[in-house]
This record gives C-alpha cells, structure tokens and sequence, in this order.
C-alpha cells in the first residue's frame, strides 16, 4: 500500500519521526578549545518519534534552497547521539540546551566549554533518571545518575546560572517518579558534576519527591520572594539581609500513552523553597506526605508546604473561571546550625518551606512547562477526554502568584472584553468584608478547548496588556488578554 495511502487503512497507526522543537543557539564554540570557529548550532530530539539528539550547523542555512548541492546540506550536518550507542537514552522527549559551561576549554583554560544538556527520556534500556551534558561535537562529556529506575527517565531540565557570569552552574529536573533533582555543575572539572544532595548513606538525594506523581515538564526558576527583605536581616546573615535560596516551580502528570488518558489520579502544582547551602548537601525537603507529619519526610514537622485550595469555579459572563484562596507563607528563618552558612526556615515559628496546590478535577495534569513572568506563574492544565476523536479535552490557563501559589489582588485577564484590564474584569464569588460590602476578586483560571501548548507572547508598545496566542489540540488557536511584563532597566549590575 502507497503511504498516501495508508491514511485510509482502518488499521492505520500515526508514526512519529522528528517529534521535538529543537534549540538554537548563536556564537557557539563548535571545537570547544577556545578560537574562533563559532557556528550557529541547532540541537534537537525526536520525542516520540525515536531515542536520540542531532545537532545542525544552521549559520548559513537562509542561503540553503531545493537547489543546493545536497554535499552542502549534508555539511549542516553536526552529529548524532543515539540510543544504538548508550543505553542511558529513552524517547528523547527532554528538550535540550545548550550553553557555557564552567569547565575550560581544552586548549585554553582562559576559555570555556560549550555544551548540550538534556535529560536521558522515557524507556531507555538501563531505566534510570540521568542527566546528559555532550560536548557541543557531541561527544559525552558527563553523565550524572541519579540510580532511581525502575521504568524511570529524566524530563526536561530548566538550566540556571546564579551567580550571573553567563555559564551554567544548576540544573532542576522532574522524573517519572516524582523526584525533583538539583544537579551542581558549577565546578571547572566536570568529574565533580553530581547531584547536588545526598541522603546519610552518601547516596544521590532528590530535592523533593511526591511519589506516584510523574513530572513530565519543565521547572521554572527564581530567586525566592523575599529576596532583598530587611525584616529577615540576622546577625548570622553576614550582612545579607534577604531569604537565601530559590523558588522551584513544576507541576505534576503524564500524558504519553493511551492508558493515561483514563488516569484520573489527583495531580499537583509545587512552589517549592530551595534553600540548602551549596556546601551542604544535607539540606532537601524530602519526600511529601500531603496528610502526614511530617508533611516533608527531610524536615522538621513544623516545617511544611502552605496549601492553596480551590474557592470558586463556575461560569461567570459566559466564561468559565477558577478561583483560588489567598493563604499568606510564612517565610520565617532562623541561623543554619553551621557558622557561615545561609538561615534555614524557622520550625518555631512553623514557617513554610514552599507551597502547593493539589488540582481539583478528576484527570487533571499538567504537562506544559510552567513560566514564571515578573513573579507571576503561568500554568496550563488539561483534562483529557475518554475519546481521542473528540477535540482532547480542556485546558485552564492559570495566572497566579509565584511567591504563594494563590490568587493575585489585581486582575489578569479581560473577563469583560473591553479590550481593557482594569477592576471591571473582577468578580463577585460571595466574599463580604467585616461591613457585609462584596469582596471582589480576581479570576485565577479560564477554562478553553483542548490542548493548550504554551503560548506566544505579543507586547504592543505603550499598553498595558499583553496577548498570549495558544494553538490547541481542537484545530484552532486561543486568544487571550492579560496584564503585561515590566520591561525596562530595573538595577545597574557592578562587577
């Protein structure tokens, strides 16, 4: 049977080829010893279309036409690496990276390394969630195992440079299991590349775990919340007068096969506080126990996740909202045991060590990478339908507080349609004030048709707002207003 043909068989099974976005990077030092050989380099997977990466040489690629000599296509051709060489690698659905690195260049240690870090997928044949780092001509310069397998697999990792020298220094990624890990690449050898906490037999520690509940997306980043603070000045501080650490934002659940579809398992969105000391690896959350004590099996029990729950949900102007509470975090903290290192959160004052949201409807997941935009975290969940002939489902766009995990004071989206954001688009769930007077709130969630995939982001010069342009699953794209990001010069950076 012609392939053209083949769409007509009632057997007929989708096949799956190139199944990723790739990433694309300028200026990169293709020979990693330091001179001036820089390319254009696009890296990229193929989901569930195969097990491995590719890079292209995409410098000159606008020249390329259906007429060039095919040796100059062939040339863009960078490299391969595959399972058919590594038993590490699953259906490469991790999107990867590429950036500087803190190891040096070979021929110049003035100079450093450029690299491709991603993590190893789903069903590879050892099982285990690892993070790969390739040198930038795709050979392996460090693999870091975490040693959870068991039909496990490393999804995407969000890359962060904390100290702002422009090379990578962690790496935060989910796996099937639950586990969220930190990896410290920050050292010049990348034989010292491991995973940055270890449980009391020296063994690789994840940040947090909530077993049974797969991460599948991206984290998202920050510096935590109260950054910059002068309340939280100690005199353990040495004179830094902030909470130490960052906020690790992911969300929970799967999407990957037909039995997932029918999983109506409860799922969760997790601001998580990563406060550990670089030099510490002792200092993890632990495993989550919603209902136990303790809530965080590493921590304290008076330390624990605040809970954001649910407070309305309806159709409201003919749109369906979701609205959720506003619980304040108690970031509390007290000096680390250890002189010199940062404060920990205060278990006398039963301070929070992040926060959660467990999602409410039967189903419900989150398998889109959260964003985090000027301490506002954008989130997409999805219910699938039972049929996949149907348009997939449904998806709710939220826009919440990163710092919290609840609902914003001011609106975010144009309930009204007016084209303007402003208190006409917040709404009456039934709050009253000491007086009896209707407490009007913003709307956390709107709810659309099928599968959202993140959005675009257009600005429009001088306005307040901002449109998010999602493509869905049901063959049509949705549109949305909402306030914009800040932009502009916010701090002067001395070095």
């Amino acid at each position: 049977v012609s392939p053209e043909k083949s769409f007509f068989n009632p057997g007929y099974e989708h096949k799956f080829f190139i199944d990723l976005t790739p990433f694309a990077r300028k200026n990169v030092d293709i020979d990693g010893d330091g001179t001036s050989n820089k390319i254009t380099l696009l890296v990229g997977g193929l989901g569930k279309g195969g097990k491995g990466y590719y890079a292209l040489d995409i410098t000159d690629a606008d020249s390329k036409s259906t007429i060039s000599p095919i040796t100059e296509i062939q040339d863009m051709v960078q490299w391969e690496y595959s399972a058919t060489t590594d038993d590490d690698i699953g259906y490469s659905y991790s999107m990867p990276i590429v950036a500087k690195s803190n190891a040096t260049a070979t021929e110049d240690s003035s100079k450093t390394k450029w690299v491709v870090i991603f993590g190893n997928g789903y069903e590879s044949v050892n099982g285990n969630a690892v993070l790969h780092i390739l040198n930038v001509d795709g050979t392996l310069l460090k693999k870091i195992d975490t040693g959870v397998g068991g039909c496990n697999g490393l999804s995407t990792p969000s890359v962060v440079d904390v100290d702002f020298d422009l090379k990578a220094d962690f790496a935060y990624a989910g796996d099937l299991k639950g586990n969220l890990w930190k990896f410290d690449i920050r050292d010049s050898n990348p034989a010292n590349w491991e995973v940055a906490y270890k449980d009391g037999n020296g063994d690789p520690a994840p940040l947090f775990s909530v077993p049974g509940k797969p991460i599948t997306s991206k984290p998202d980043v920050m510096q935590h919340c109260d950054f910059g603070e002068e309340s939280h000045s100690l005199s353990c501080d040495q004179d830094k007068n902030y909470v130490p650490g960052y906020m690790v934002l992911f969300g929970t659940g799967k999407f990957l096969n037909e039995n997932d579809r029918t999983d109506t398992s409860s799922q969760y969105i997790f601001g998580i506080w990563d406060y550990g000391d670089n030099d510490d690896n002792s200092e993890y959350l632990g495993t989550f126990n919603e209902g136990g004590s303790p809530q965080l099996s590493n921590m304290n029990a008076n330390i624990t996740l605040l809970e954001q729950t649910e407070v309305y949900s309806g159709y409201f102007g003919g749109q369906y909202l979701r609205v959720l509470s506003n619980n304040v975090p108690d970031w509390t903290i007290v000096c680390d045991a250890t002189n010199g290192q940062n404060p920990d959160p205060d278990p006398t004052y039963f301070a929070n060590a992040g926060w959660y949201f467990k999602l409410p409807g039967a189903g419900e997941r989150i398998i889109k990478d959260v964003i985090v935009r000027d301490k506002k975290l954008i989130y997409i969940t999805f219910t699938p339908d039972s049929s996949p002939c149907s348009g997939g489902g449904n998806s709710i766009i939220h826009e919440a507080d990163a710092c919290t995990g609840g609902r914003l004071e001011d609106a975010q989206f144009d309930i009204t349609g007016d084209g303007i954001i402003d208190s006409n688009d917040l709404i009456d769930i039934g709050l009253t004030d000491g007086s009896g007077n209707p407490i009007l709130v913003a709307p956390t969630g709107i709810r659309k048709s099928g599968m959202l995939h993140n959005p675009v982001f257009i600005r429009f010069p001088g306005q307040p707002v901002e449109m998010k342009i999602f493509s869905s699953s049901a063959g049509t794209t949705e549109t949305i207003f909402e306030t914009n990001e800040p932009s502009g010069l916010f701090f002067w950076r001395i070095n």
